[in-house]
């Protein structure tokens, strides 16, 4: 025979039911904010397919064409060479005191 009374095997009972109720509404709450989420982000994944996508490929292509612009002007500016206005007047100043 079992030492427990019948109140104390009620009190057992009632705990496990209480335990199991609190279960079932924290499952109840998990699976609201699961629904939530999974109402919320396909939406959000067709306005970033349809607005973020074109968006990164149109400032992909605008590099593109900036670097194919900029990239003679470049090479054109480092092979002639950019001397300030000082170092002009004397590589000038050198070039007519060199005797021909």
């Amino acid at each position: 025979m079992t030492d427990q009374t019948s109140s104390e095997r009620t009190e057992e009972r009632l705990a496990f039911i209480e335990l199991a109720a609190a279960g079932l509404v924290r499952s109840a709450e998990v699976a609201a904010v699961v629904l939530i989420v999974l109402l919320v982000c396909p939406p959000l994944l067709i306005l970033l397919v349809v607005v973020a996508v074109p968006l990164a490929a149109l400032a992909v292509l605008v590099a593109i064409v900036f670097g194919v612009v900029a990239i003679p002007y470049r090479i054109a500016s480092h092979l002639r060479g950019r001397r300030a206005h000082h170092t002009h007047i004397v590589v000038h100043r050198l070039k007519r005191l060199r005797p021909t």
